[in-house]
């Protein structure tokens, strides 16, 4: 009984943070666009990520906390389905625009002289809308899986219902399958275009600094480079830069690892793969 009120305090202390924090984001950028201030990229994106964490805010944690404070669910089937809905489309939402963010840094960077400005926004717009669409999609089971039903326990006021998975799938290899799939489809696909952006962020940022380190070397302007202020101010902002991206590379994976690893992580006993092709083989014989 204890650890359940701590759960639920941390739940609101949470969904708390998270509903004040994402709405002076939100205020903020949206004053920002209103006075004609310049409204990037960066700032668009930024903004979806803000309002996909309000939601997490409300569905994932709220929600939650008020579940687990009247313990049984009262607000009916429709609202069931729409909760769990809600939470895993804002769960996909925001890792979408993580992933987007990181792709759009990547091409600001790597390609920023062979597009222009007009194109890269267009680009945003499209991976943004791809984003809720492909959040949306993947939310769609969730509507079917879940429902509300009566308890099979009876409790000191009669029967209560429960939203719950009980009866929604109709063979074993289904609810592993299912979960594998949104454990690829929320950590594993994002993490890999993650590092990849990074990485690529990374290496345009070190070849740079080699490649200009070289010409100033090697080239026409090598005394001038030696002997300038303005050589070794462009160096030191150089190798600033790749700290810089290195630093802010570990620190998105470490922390979408963090915050998703742990829900993928399961006992061999539980895993989801091993689980799904235990059930298939029992289903066709196979030994």
């Amino acid at each position: 009984m204890a650890s359940r009120k701590i759960q639920i305090h941390v739940l609101f202390s949470l969904s708390f943070l998270a509903i004040v924090g994402n709405s002076a984001v939100i205020l903020n950028l949206v004053r920002k666009r209103i006075r004609g201030r310049s409204f990037g990229n960066i700032d668009h994106l930024i903004l979806q990520l803000a309002i996909s964490d309000l939601l997490v805010g409300f569905f994932c944690l709220a929600a939650d906390g008020a579940w687990k404070y009247t313990y049984w669910w009262l607000a009916g089937n429709s609202a069931c389905k729409f909760v769990k809905f809600m939470q895993m489309l804002a769960l996909y939402c925001s890792t979408y625009t993580i992933v987007s963010i990181a792709i759009d840094r990547c091409i600001a960077i790597r390609a920023s002289c062979g597009l222009s400005r007009t194109s890269h926004r267009q680009v945003v717009k499209i991976m943004s809308l791809f984003a809720c669409t492909m959040s949306v999609f993947c939310s769609l089971p969730q509507i079917y899986i879940f429902r509300s039903i009566a308890s099979p326990f009876d409790s000191e006021n009669g029967f209560h219902e429960q939203c719950v998975t009980y009866g929604a799938y109709t063979e074993e290899w289904q609810e592993p399958a299912y979960i594998l799939f949104t454990c690829a489809a929320m950590f594993i696909l994002p993490l890999i275009i993650i590092i990849i952006s990074y990485t690529l962020i990374f290496k345009k940022i070190h070849d740079e600094s080699e490649f200009r380190s070289e010409v100033f070397t090697h080239g026409v302007k090598r005394v001038a480079f030696f002997y300038s202020a303005a050589g070794d101010h462009r160096d030191a902002l150089m190798k600033k830069a790749k700290m810089k991206a290195l630093c802010v590379s570990m620190l998105v994976i470490v922390t979408f690892l963090l915050c998703w690893g742990k829900k993928c992580r399961t006992n061999r006993s539980n895993n989801p793969l091993i689980g799904m092709i235990e059930a298939i083989k029992s289903k066709w014989c196979i030994p």
